[in-house]
């Protein structure tokens, strides 16, 4: 006994929710690409006392990935640095232009008298 397709059942599977990419586990590679760094400098990264680098998850006994969410956080995390270490160089110059008063020029004015 055959049953076409028009008479099939719906199978009742839910389908399960896909996971927002904030959720998403990187892997090295990803990793690399999304900041820059090689695998020597994101694992010296995770040592750094500043603005360490997001740990790893252990996803099996040989294999590790990163948050993609934290991964991002600490990007912008070191951009803000970078706009606040700026502003603050801005702020010492700025100060450091007001206390030195302003300097005549060096080169000396002559004037040479044409004696014919």
């Amino acid at each position: 006994m055959s049953t076409s397709a028009s008479q099939r059942k719906p199978r009742n599977t839910p389908k399960s929710p896909r996971p927002s990419p904030d959720a998403y586990i990187w892997r090295m590679p990803q990793v690399m690409n999304e900041t820059g760094l090689n695998e020597l400098q994101i694992y010296r990264a995770m040592r750094a006392v500043d603005c360490p680098f997001p740990r790893q998850v252990q996803l099996t006994p040989r294999s590790v990935g990163w948050i993609a969410d934290e991964v991002r956080a600490w990007r912008a995390a070191r951009i803000a640095q970078r706009e606040i270490a700026a502003a603050q160089r801005s702020e010492q110059m700025r100060t450091l232009r007001m206390r030195t008063p302003a300097r005549a020029s060096k080169r000396k004015v002559t004037t040479t008298a044409l004696s014919r």
